[in-house]
């Protein structure tokens, strides 16, 4: 999707993937050029279930993703990629994590780019997820502050209820 603008997906469920989404093609400079000032992209009340990487891997794009629902099994490896020049605004989103996975590695740091991610819950407890990344996986500092704030939200839920009515309500033949 080279240079597309006002992306949303929402109320789908991605299962049982390795690499699930891109944001981004490459690092390169023509790809640079046609990506840096769009890839603004949502993604809202979505659950990613058993996926090892990118939910998403972000590059150039401005991405606003919340209220979703990441549920991590064996073999997981990341969820938020931060990649080149990307945005990323991660929010009022949980994460139901087992016992072996640490919760450091819900964030990759690819390049240097900030981003801002509030509002998080890793089973059921509220969470930095930038301080636990940064506290885990101290040779890859993230920083806070993705520059912008999304305009072009719907309704927020609580995240605390995101499990529940993202688990109940997302995929095909689901009526909301």
């Amino acid at each position: 999707m080279k240079g597309a603008d006002y992306v949303t997906a929402s109320w789908n469920v991605f299962a049982d993937h390795d690499k699930t989404i891109l944001i981004g093609n490459s690092d390169s400079a023509s790809t640079a050029a046609v990506d840096r000032g769009h890839l603004k992209v949502t993604l809202h009340h979505n659950l990613f279930s058993n996926l090892v990487e990118r939910a998403p891997r972000v590059r150039f794009g401005q991405v606003d993703s919340y209220n979703n629902h990441f549920v991590a099994e064996p073999g997981y490896g990341y969820s938020y990629g931060i990649g080149l020049e990307s945005q990323l605004v991660a929010e009022h989103n949980a994460f139901t994590v087992p016992a072996g996975i640490d919760e450091a590695t819900i964030l990759k740091k690819w390049s240097e780019a900030p981003l801002t991610a509030t509002d998080n819950y890793v089973n059921g407890r509220l969470t930095d997820l930038i301080a636990v990344h940064n506290t885990g996986v101290p040779t890859e500092i993230l920083r806070s502050g993705a520059g912008w704030t999304p305009t072009l939200r719907t309704k927020i839920d609580p995240a605390k209820a995101v499990p529940y009515l993202v688990d109940r309500g997302a995929g095909a033949g689901r009526l909301r």
